[in-house]
């Protein structure tokens, strides 16, 4: 019986010294080398950054967080992978991992600057007026977010102003498709557009020619026999 469990104990030794010298050498070599330490990865990633040298940045700060999930600049490292890709201007990148440092950290003290630049990132997609507008719609979500939650903050007026060029890409939209549709005759769908002008945007700049198209488009109904229908 003391035979048997001596061979137990020897095996199970044996097995252990295995797996420690396999997990030593994984340590002191391979791509998961840890050859820095967490500060030292953040200084490099700072420098590399500072420097303009945004995508060397974005590695320092990735195998801090790989190799060191619990530290303590952790945080800090997220943010700056965040804001590396802002610089490069890869807004779908940034705007994914902005949004998930919001998600980890909601009540962290840069919550304002991240919903800036989440709206910031959205706002730089806008294209011409004739296209998608869903990145100002988007934009002014987070933007009306940080005037609301964090009233105080810096980033509250520049929200306000940002939100009034979103706006005015909105009506812009709006107005290049009314005439879109006066010109090709369909002046309902003319008048749709520049109603909603008058309704919605009474404060950016196109009440005054959104009247004036919504004057003429009655008068082009009331020349054709069209009835008025509401949306």
């Amino acid at each position: 019986m003391h035979k048997h469990t001596d061979q137990m104990s020897y095996k199970i030794i044996t097995w252990l010294g295995v797996i420690v010298s396999l997990l030593t050498m994984s340590c002191a070599s391979g791509p998961h080398k840890r050859e820095k330490s967490a500060i030292e990865l953040l200084k490099e990633g700072n420098a590399y950054y500072e420097a303009g040298k945004y995508r060397m940045a974005i590695d320092s700060f990735e195998n801090l967080i790989d190799w060191y999930p619990f530290s303590i600049h952790k945080t800090k490292a997220e943010l700056k992978i965040a804001d590396a890709y802002f610089q490069i201007g890869e807004y779908h990148d940034a705007i994914f991992t902005y949004e998930e440092f919001e998600r980890m950290h909601p009540t962290h003290l840069k919550a304002p600057y991240v919903l800036n630049q989440i709206g910031t990132c959205f706002l730089y997609q806008l294209d011409t007026i004739d296209r998608d507008q869903t990145p100002a719609i988007q934009a002014l979500r987070y933007f009306d977010r940080i005037r609301h939650e964090y009233p105080q903050s810096q980033y509250a007026i520049d929200a306000k102003n940002k939100m009034l060029t979103c706006y005015k890409s909105l009506v812009k939209n709006e107005f290049y498709i009314g005439i879109i549709y006066y010109k090709a005759e369909h002046y309902k769908a003319a008048l749709n557009r520049f109603e909603t002008i008058v309704k919605r945007y009474p404060d950016v700049g196109f009440h005054k020619k959104a009247i004036q198209q919504i004057a003429k488009c009655r008068l082009a109904i009331a020349k054709t026999g069209q009835s008025i229908t509401r949306r």
